[in-house]
This record gives C-alpha cells, structure tokens and sequence, in this order.
C-alpha cells in the first residue's frame, strides 16, 4: 500500500514538474506573422479555354 501512494506522489510531482516546464503562461494579444516565400513557387494552370458544352439549341435567344 506505502509503495502505491509513494508511486502516485512520484507520478504527480513528475506530471506537476511537466506542466511547470512545458505550458505558456504568458498570454500575450499579438496577430503572429508567418512569412514565407510561397509567392515564387505558384503554379498557374494554362487556360484551356473552359468546358466544352454541347450547343442543345434550347434557348430561344429572341429570334
């Protein structure tokens, strides 16, 4: 039973320890920018010149 609670202290203590090291506490209301140079490597598709539609002539265009 001693070994039990001496393990859990153990683990608490190690876990309190992790929390104390790892998490931010200082907030802070800054926008963070990320710059990058994504602008030269877009790859801009060649105009195809759109789908191509079968004419149906189901429009009366107001003849």
């Amino acid at each position: 039973m001693k070994l039990a609670i001496i393990s859990t202290v153990c683990v608490s203590i190690f876990i309190l320890i992790g929390f104390w090291l790892f998490y931010d506490t200082e907030y802070t209301d800054e926008i963070i920018s990320i710059s990058g140079n994504l602008d030269n490597y877009r790859i801009i598709p060649e105009d195809t010149g759109g789908l191509e539609i079968p004419d149906l002539n189901i429009y009366e265009l107001g003849d």
